[in-house]
């Protein structure tokens, strides 16, 4: 891992897992990946057999709950992440990706957690914080192009590089179920704007 870090340009504290995009549940440990709101490390935990994950404090306020095909990918430094959910909805048309940028410490407790984990559930959401996100990024895939520019958030552009893996309709033509499932592999560049996509089956 030192050498690889080396290799990576990242200091002898910092360790490529801190920071690297997770799909829960966290598998690891309860403290990766590594997020720092107001300077102390908050952590992960299961809620239940519910398919959920939840970002908690050391006093165990709820800061965000998320279900288990959610991915996290965090900052350098920490204290911001990127979020969304590898399903895509089924659409007639082009399928739509969403990713959300959140800073750590204009996180808000969510009050009534219980409460808010049956609506969540009631609405079929995949992601659920007390405060909207700093900025978003929608955009439509066309799974018969190799490349797509995007214009991604300023905050985005600090991510760089990242892969945002999914399955995709229309990926094939005349596809066998049984031996093709779409599953494709988006390489997103944020800081020049460009998703390549890379089939997987």
């Amino acid at each position: 891992m030192k050498l690889l870090n080396k290799i990576l340009g990242m200091d002898e504290n910092q360790n490529l897992l801190d920071s690297a995009p997770y799909l829960s549940p966290w598998y690891l440990s309860t403290d990766k990946p590594k997020l720092y709101k107001d300077e102390k490390l908050l952590k992960w935990r299961r809620i239940g057999n519910e398919g959920l994950i939840e970002l908690t404090d050391e006093e165990n306020k709820c800061y965000g709950i998320f279900n288990m095909s959610s991915y996290i990918h965090t900052s350098k430094d920490n204290k911001s992440f990127l979020v969304w959910y590898r399903g895509l909805e089924k659409v007639i048309g082009l399928q739509s990706i969403s990713i959300f940028y959140y800073q750590t410490d204009e996180l808000q407790a969510i009050a009534d957690k219980e409460n808010e984990i049956l609506k969540m559930k009631k609405a079929k959401q995949n992601l659920l914080f007390s405060v909207a996100p700093k900025s978003k990024v929608q955009f439509q895939i066309n799974p018969s192009l190799e490349a797509m520019k995007v214009n991604f958030p300023d905050n985005f552009k600090k991510f760089d590089e990242f892969i945002f893996i999914t399955e995709l309709q229309n990926l094939y033509d005349n596809i066998d179920s049984n031996n093709f499932w779409n599953t494709t592999m988006l390489c997103i560049k944020a800081y020049t704007g460009w998703v390549f996509n890379y089939p997987q089956d």
